[in-house]
């Protein structure tokens, strides 16, 4: 997606640039909106799978899967922290987290249209 952090491998581990565009207001709750984010989005399609790989074969499938879902965690505490309180900021819905977990629904869709083995 457009304006997306990038998310590298690095010291045999996955890394999330922040969100450059947020005024940031307020910190409090924004470890557990980055936590909750991640979650969910590990929880709603990481446990799924996949057999389709966005990266030219570069990254594993996982890897695929657990980019997005740190780029959805990150967005969820870029939104928070840009109203104070610990909840107030919180996205009921955002166009760019809906992208992230459309294209991991796509790759879920991909794997269940594989024939089986």
């Amino acid at each position: 997606a457009s304006g997306s952090p990038q998310v590298i491998a690095k010291h045999s581990g996955l890394w999330c640039e922040a969100f450059q565009c947020c005024d940031v207001v307020d910190t409090t709750g924004a470890g557990d909106a980055f936590q909750g984010g991640f979650l969910s989005a590990l929880w709603g399609f990481g446990t799924r799978g996949s057999n389709q790989c966005s990266d030219k074969g570069r990254y594993s499938n996982e890897e695929v899967l657990l980019g997005h879902t740190l780029r959805v965690a990150t967005r969820v505490a870029a939104k928070k922290i840009q109203k104070p309180g610990a909840r107030e900021g919180l996205p009921r819905r955002d166009s760019y987290i809906e992208s992230e977990f459309e294209c991991m629904s796509d790759m879920s869709t991909q794997r269940s249209k594989l024939p089986q083995l």
